[in-house]
């Protein structure tokens, strides 16, 4: 079975940055669509739910880390779609559709659409992320990382 969507060949540069940089993220990147890695996931016990998140992922860009609650809802869409929450998975998000807030100085992110999953076999992290508000805090985020996706079809690999 082939499938429409193929696997994005490398991270959005900077796209966290540019998320959390936004003052309205519907307006600013409405239709964009980002790819991002899961480098940490924690799913919430039920006796350890708060406000109806179901758990928390670290989000990067290959530069910067953001800390990402995923909403019961969400999460349980995803996983009725068949798809679980791993570690090194690689998503692609509406980035216009996600809401980004301020709590104790770092920007956390909320899922509020499904991402589309890839990379199910990746096994590391991509690139060097720092927390973004480390990166900020420095006026550091480098352009030079391999965001490169291990195992994305590209379309010069087939040269010799």
């Amino acid at each position: 079975m082939q499938t429409t969507k193929q696997m994005p060949s490398s991270l959005t540069q900077h796209a966290l940055k540019n998320m959390c940089e936004s003052s309205s993220l519907k307006d600013d990147m409405d239709g964009s669509f980002v790819t991002v890695q899961v480098v940490d996931v924690t799913i919430f016990e039920a006796d350890k739910a708060k406000k109806n998140i179901k758990g928390r992922v670290t989000l990067s860009d290959g530069v910067s880390k953001v800390i990402c609650m995923l909403p019961e809802k969400t999460f349980n869409t995803m996983t009725a779609k068949g798809e679980e929450v791993r570690k090194f998975d690689v998503w692609v998000i509406d980035a216009g559709k996600q809401q980004c807030q301020v709590v104790n100085n770092k920007p956390v992110m909320i899922l509020r659409s499904i991402p589309e999953v890839h990379g199910k076999d990746i096994s590391r992290e991509i690139g060097a992320p720092q927390d973004y508000a480390k990166n900020k805090e420095n006026g550091t985020f480098p352009d030079s990382y391999d965001l490169n996706v291990p195992g994305a079809v590209r379309a010069a690999a087939n040269e010799t």
